[in-house]
């Protein structure tokens, strides 16, 4: 079913969750190609263009919203919600990461049916975007193992592989809150890959002319 068909007819919770996250994807995309313009702005201003994104599209959409907490992006469709929280890395960084994740599963997230999905959107400036996701994934597998329930089965949607995780929190207040990790590729700086690149091509060359030599 086309997305814009999904926002005026009567879909499931499901299915409202499931054009969500396509909207998203063409929104980090959008950022993706314009990051070199995104370089030093703030995590505010991140998070509310986001929900500017979701608000052009029809949605209810609220940046900074009092829902248990200022959450950060709030959206909302007839009684359908999805919430999320943003956070800014520069590298791994899981103990930041933690502090936006433990605010969805301890104050603004619910297990109760039709808003029971959130995202922790990870806005990575630094090099090998991958890696930050990575050992993320693995700090809340190793949590989980001392706190049952706090993330369970974490894995990786085979479409976004190295850039998004998802796993399953047991709330508290009961039922299950679906948190899914997303990660923008932000980082932009010319000279240093360029740098790099001719370091890696001067490694090549003398490995090269070494084994000429020998």
């Amino acid at each position: 079913m086309p997305q814009f068909a999904h926002r005026i007819m009567a879909m499931t919770y499901s299915e409202f969750i499931e054009t969500v996250y396509v909207e998203l994807d063409t929104f980090v995309r959008d950022l993706e190609r314009d990051r070199n313009r995104y370089q030093g702005v703030s995590e505010d201003l991140l998070n509310s263009s986001v929900a500017r994104h979701f608000r052009a599209l029809g949605y209810t959409a609220d940046f900074d919203k009092n829902n248990g907490g200022h959450a950060d992006i709030t959206v909302q469709l007839a009684n359908y919600e999805w919430i999320c929280e943003g956070k800014v890395v520069y590298s791994v960084d899981n103990s930041y990461l933690t502090k936006g994740y433990e605010q969805l599963i301890y104050r603004y997230g619910m297990g109760k049916q039709n808003v029971n999905e959130a995202a922790l959107l990870i806005y990575s400036f630094g090099p090998d975007t991958p890696k930050v996701v990575n050992k993320w994934a693995q700090h809340l597998d190793q949590a989980n193992k001392s706190k049952i329930g706090y993330a369970n089965s974490v894995s990786s949607p085979l479409t976004s592989k190295g850039f998004a995780i998802e796993c399953e929190h047991i709330h508290v207040g009961g039922g299950m809150l679906n948190i899914r990790s997303v990660a923008f590729q932000l980082y932009w700086n010319p000279a240093a890959a360029a740098a790099a690149a001719a370091a890696a091509a001067g490694v090549v060359a003398g490995t090269a002319a070494g084994s000429a030599a020998a």
